[in-house]
């Protein structure tokens, strides 16, 4: 196991429990653990730290963000039989704090529509938030908060809650997006602020936020608290290909990993957007207005082109193919270009008829690019 899928499952395991901002802190913390020991002893430091799920269970503990009786009940996606049964324990552990049962809710819920929207009896007011009802989606729970009606849930294609897609087009305001290789297709949401509709349409999963007044009232008491929105998470079937991937988020972080995808757009305009280990992948779009982007592929198809621009944060490429494989065009305003620990100003560029194509911009921040250097045959 090398530094990029270390830290892919030890990401994929932190976003079970622990918040974007620590989570992005611990993982800063072990890239750049990796970085002081180099890159020839990767190796070494994979067996010091040990297995990536075990360690993302153990930190999670330890900052008091999950139990050691649920770390220890929970198995990892790669590992596991049945599918993620850790987040309906998670998402019962957030209806235990509600002011009204589940069941009382529920009855308060008009029939399913085929949107996945359900209307919500607040006070004498009946508003459209984003799911279907309670009763009919068991994977689903609400809880009351003042008059605020909260909707987190779970669904696969396993129990018939969800239909298999081969795209996926998700666009929200406030909230991070996550999409991984899994057992099944599922779908979970969870986290403050929950307000979102969701459905399969044209064998596309669309995901997109409620135009109630209401949610964009508290949409921007959020963002001005520094309050975090809905947590959307997206498993595919290992090997199952999809046509596109398409993300955007306004303010929160974007991690695509390990899934097959023609077509990834990922853009967020406050927060990382991070891309890993993505298979028969033919274009390749990151954009961050205020974060860092993060690349990283074991194997490139050929044909491959990869446009990165963040305005304001820094970009690292990791790349398992030889410079000369790859045309690239690389531009910082204000920032440096390292290509394999070598600087090269503020631009740089390769032109020619290479397999692989990379263009790179920043407006402030640097570039850092690295090839693989081993030894060729």
């Amino acid at each position: 196991m090398d530094k990029i899928t270390y830290l892919a499952e030890l990401a994929e395991g932190l976003a079970r429990w622990v918040p974007e901002r620590e989570r992005q802190d611990i993982l800063r913390y072990y890239a750049e653990y990796f970085d002081e020991a180099g890159p020839g002893r990767e190796g070494e430091v994979v067996a010091e730290l040990g297995d990536p799920w075990a360690l993302s269970c153990r930190l999670a503990v330890e900052g008091g963000y999950v139990s050691q009786e649920a770390a220890n009940s929970w198995v990892p996606p790669r590992k596991r039989t049945k599918v993620w049964p850790f987040v309906l324990a998670g998402t019962i552990a957030c209806v235990a704090i509600a002011a009204v049962s589940v069941g009382m809710l529920a009855s308060q819920f008009a029939g399913r529509s085929v949107s996945g929207e359900a209307q919500v009896a607040v006070g004498s007011v009946v508003e459209n938030y984003g799911f279907a009802p309670v009763e009919e989606f068991p994977g689903a729970f609400a809880y009351q908060e003042g008059e605020e009606v909260h909707i987190n849930g779970f669904w696969n294609m396993e129990d018939g809650w969800l239909e298999p897609f081969n795209s996926i087009d998700c666009s929200i305001e406030l909230g991070s997006i996550t999409v991984t290789e899994g057992n099944d297709f599922t779908l979970s949401i969870n986290g403050t602020g929950s307000f979102v509709n969701w459905y399969v349409e044209d064998s596309t999963l669309k995901i997109q936020e409620t135009d109630d007044p209401a949610y964009i009232t508290m949409l921007t008491g959020l963002a001005a608290s520094g309050g975090e929105g809905p947590s959307v998470d997206i498993t595919v079937p290992e090997g199952v290909p999809l046509e596109k991937i398409s993300i955007k988020t306004e303010l929160g972080d974007v991690y695509v990993a390990s899934v097959i995808a023609e077509k990834i757009t990922l853009e967020s305009q406050a927060g990382d957007v991070q891309c890993y280990e993505v298979r028969h992948t033919q274009k390749l779009e990151l954009t961050a207005d205020v974060g860092d982007i993060a690349l990283g592929l074991g194997e490139l198809w050929e044909g491959l082109e990869m446009d990165l621009e963040a305005d304001v944060g820094q970009v690292e490429v990791n790349l398992n193919c030889w410079q000369e494989e790859c045309s690239f065009e690389l531009e910082s305003d204000m920032g440096n270009i390292l290509i394999n620990d070598t600087h090269f100003g503020q631009k740089a560029e390769q032109k020619g008829s290479q397999p692989y194509k990379l263009n790179v911009e920043t407006d402030a921040g640097d570039i850092y690019v690295c090839f693989y250097t081993g030894q060729k045959g």
